[in-house]
């Protein structure tokens, strides 16, 4: 003990004060909880002598609750025992033993936090709070205790009256007073009273004297001043002799526990020593509060803790710390680790870790900064860098480099997509919206998809963004979002009736190829065969819309593509996506609402197994409301292809599409809603699909065509070709004198075999296959029209249509 603590215990004041017992009480932020006016009466605490039964005990208790729940009740109570932690939650609960294994280990209550308490007593409230106010007397008494020990201790050895003080100055310091003497007697005697001794960034105007004095002090480093006081020791230094002065078992309980990154435990440690680990335990906590108590009433580490606080703020890399006080990576003697990571330790003012400072901790900077920077996301979750820095704290410093920010918010939460910040991307879709959003202009599908740096597909990006709301196509393969209210591209067919509909209803074919060829990458040929096909009409060079065939037949369920009637009920084919699974609500095709009589602006209810199902026309088309009740009925999932069944009678129901796997003919009727079965009469699918009962194969095909139904198409082409190639097998009687067999019917469904060939190498990329297919394409193109006497316009058109896609081949 010192002289000073000595003479400080003559004069009474040796007492334990509330912050002696729990050292933590100086590390809570209490204006979170309290009132600034009360600040004044809480700070008091530091100085306010310790005592049992006291009020500070309430708001101990609750400093706990709000604040330190995840703290062990070693941590809270470093002074106390397994045995005390014991007693008093006995007594709080009224209980003779604790749950096992605590009443036969007492000791492993030292890893029990206050929250962990509750649960040990049943969960009730004041019985956890009579707890800690207990062990909070518990403490208190046992510092009490200590302190008298304390005190008898300095009654048996008094220090010396006489002790005499070195003067701290010495005599070169005379020099640097004699300069401030010069600067202040030459301010006064210009009248600068009120102006900063050493404000001058320039001193050569001034008198030789008092140049020379400024000049001096103006150049004076820390290392010039050193050498005029006595020797002052280093942080590391000074740590090392604090943890020297430890015994052998407190000095291993530090290094081991405390300041470990990997712990030994309790047990070990015991082994080492030949003691319980209930007495580690105790050693090792008395020894932490020691540390801690000793630092704070050390003067250079006090302000070194001090200053690493300010200095991180609330956030800071740790190189920018250490860049500003070097002396902080320097390894304590003994300990082997550097200043910085003992201070960490033993204060919880601040948290460092994996390269990062922040107060109160790392959990909580990410937090803090995660909600600033979402606040200033735009819909898509993009963080621009521009409006993100003069936010950022000052401490972690706006204008540091783009690659620290980013380390920084990836910690956060959020990603690096083309060179921005973005949140909540899940999904390649919503990364494509962030790309958008950055980029400010239409993109085409491969230009985003390498902006999102994915590994996907194009095709898969495609149907992401074509199923998605946020998006719109303005060009074949252009996309933007919806937002920017762009004009929307259509397919050939949306396009020549919109530019129809701007020049009243009719335009020369030429000119109407060169208005969508100029504004839209599309073939000028495809653009000729959609306005000689339905539902428009080429006649004499001027195309217009065809009379029989309007935009409302169109809309029929008769020509409203996976639509059916079968019996007494109206079927429409999908497939089981994420909107049913989830239980939103999915689009509907017009011609649906309009076979359930359901006109623009109604809505109708139906009876579904597991309750109602809604189908409303109240915005843009019509829409089927949740059916995820149903499907849980159903053996369907995710990808299914299945049917909603609108009975005439009001009822709705899911089924599965059957006779995916079957062969043709049975496969055709499952797709339409019927019986699977092999049967040659189609009399069935012609009435399923809206046609003449009497329609032949190839009728079905054009409607199926014009329908846009391309599942039904593709069975019914494979059909066709089926047929085609036993028509081409020889006969036994067939003569070789016999000429080839006209070009007819056959030879269309050749045309369709060699367009669906095309279309599947354009999609698999085999682009020197698609090439053989078209140069076998011209010439059959050539041969049926000489022999049906088809212009090009209208068997192009036909083709287009029973194909339904753009990438038809090119015929010169």
């Amino acid at each position: 003990m010192t002289a000073e603590t000595q003479a400080t215990a003559r004069e009474g004041d040796s007492s334990p004060t509330w912050i002696d017992v729990f050292p933590w009480v100086d590390a809570i932020p209490l204006r979170v909880w309290r009132g600034p006016e009360d600040d004044a009466a809480w700070s008091g605490i530091t100085k306010e002598p310790a005592a049992a039964g006291s009020t500070r005990n309430r708001e101990l208790v609750a400093v706990i609750g709000d604040f330190l729940q995840l703290w062990t009740l070693e941590e809270l109570f470093p002074s106390l025992t397994g045995e005390d932690f014991a007693d008093a939650l006995r007594e709080a609960a009224g209980i003779a033993t604790l749950p096992y294994p605590f009443d036969e280990d007492p000791g492993a209550l030292e890893n029990v936090d206050s929250s962990e308490v509750a649960n040990l007593l049943g969960g009730a409230v004041r019985t956890v709070d009579r707890a800690l106010e207990l062990l909070i007397d518990r403490a208190v008494s046992s510092a009490l205790s200590a302190g008298r020990e304390a005190e008898a201790q300095v009654e048996a050895n008094p220090a010396p009256d006489d002790v005499a003080v070195p003067d701290p100055t010495p005599a070169a310091i005379d020099d640097v007073v004699a300069d401030i003497r010069t600067l202040v007697e030459f301010q006064a005697a210009m009248g600068r009273n009120d102006g900063k001794v050493l404000a001058r960034d320039t001193f050569f105007d001034l008198p030789e004297g008092v140049a020379a004095a400024f000049g001096r002090l103006h150049a004076l480093r820390t290392i010039d001043l050193l050498s005029l006081l006595d020797a002052v020791p280093s942080p590391a230094e000074r740590l090392g002799e604090l943890v020297a002065a430890e015994s052998d078992m407190a000095r291993a309980a530090l290094i081991e526990r405390l300041f470990a990154d990997s712990p030994r435990t309790l047990d070990s440690l015991g082994e080492d020593f030949g003691v319980t680990r209930e007495r580690i335990r105790q050693v090792s906590a008395k020894a932490r509060a020691r540390l801690e108590r000793e630092i704070r009433e050390d003067a250079l580490l006090s302000e070194v803790n001090e200053g690493i606080a300010k200095a991180i703020g609330y956030l800071l890399p740790l190189a920018d710390l250490l860049r500003e006080y070097p002396a902080l990576d320097d390894l304590v003697p003994g300990l082997g680790m550097p200043v910085w990571r003992v201070l960490d330790r033993l204060d919880d003012r601040y948290e460092i870790e994996e390269g990062w400072c922040a107060a109160p901790s790392l959990a909580q900077a990410e937090a803090r900064l995660r909600s600033l920077a979402k606040d200033l996301a735009d819909a898509h979750g993009v963080v621009r860098l521009a409006g993100l820095r003069p936010a950022l704290p000052a401490s972690f410093g706006g204008d540091r480099a783009e690659d620290e920010i980013f380390d920084w918010f990836v910690r956060c939460g959020a990603e690096v997509i083309a060179g921005h910040l973005v949140f909540g991307a899940r999904s390649i879709v919503d990364r494509s919206a962030a790309v958008l959003s950055i980029e400010g202009a239409p993109l085409t599908s491969e230009a985003i998809l390498a902006k999102t740096g994915q590994d996907r597909s194009l095709r898969s990006l495609k149907n992401g963004l074509g199923s998605d709301q946020r998006f719109m196509r303005v060009d074949r393969d252009e996309w933007a979002l919806v937002e920017w209210d762009l004009e929307a591209y259509d397919n050939i067919r949306g396009l020549i009736g919109r530019v129809l509909d701007e020049h009243d209803g009719e335009l020369e074919l030429a000119d109407l190829v060169a208005s969508i060829c100029a504004k839209y990458s599309v073939a000028p040929n495809s653009v000729v065969a959609y306005a000689s096909a339905p539902p428009y009409v080429n006649e004499g060079g001027v195309v217009r819309r065809a009379g029989a065939v309007g935009p409302d037949s169109l809309k029929s369920p008769e020509r409203t593509k996976r639509v059916y009637r079968v019996g007494e009920a109206w079927l429409f084919r999908s497939v089981v996506n994420d909107d049913h699974v989830r239980g939103s609500g999915t689009a509907l095709l017009p011609g649906i609402a309009s076979a359930l009589g359901l006109a623009y602006g109604e809505s109708r209810d139906f009876d579904g197994v597991a309750g109602s199902v809604a189908v409303r026309w109240t915005g843009l088309q019509p829409s089927l409301g949740t059916v995820r009740r149903e499907l849980a009925t159903t053996d369907l999932r995710l990808g299914d292809d299945f049917f909603v069944v609108f009975h005439d009678s009001g009822t709705v129901e899911l089924r599965a599409v059957a006779g995916r796997d079957a062969e043709p003919l049975a496969r055709l009727r499952g797709l339409v809603g019927l019986e699977p079965h092999a049967g040659n009469d189609l009399s069935d699918v012609a009435a399923a699909v809206g046609c003449a009962a009497s329609a032949g194969i190839r009728e079905l095909l054009t409607w199926s065509s014009t329908r846009g139904d391309h599942d039904v198409t593709e069975v019914l082409e494979l059909l066709i070709a089926d047929s085609a190639r036993v028509d081409e097998e020889p006969s036994d009687d067939a003569s070789p004198a016999d000429g080839p067999t006209p070009v007819g019917d056959d030879a269309l469904g050749e045309l369709f075999a060699l367009q669906r060939d095309f279309r599947a190498a354009q999609r698999v990329g085999q682009f020197a296959l698609a090439e053989q297919i078209q140069s076998a394409y011209g010439p059959k193109l050539r041969a049926f029209m000489r022999t049906s006497g088809m212009d090009l316009g209208t068997l192009l058109g036909l083709l287009e249509t029973a194909g339904n896609a753009p990438e038809t081949p090119q015929v010169d």
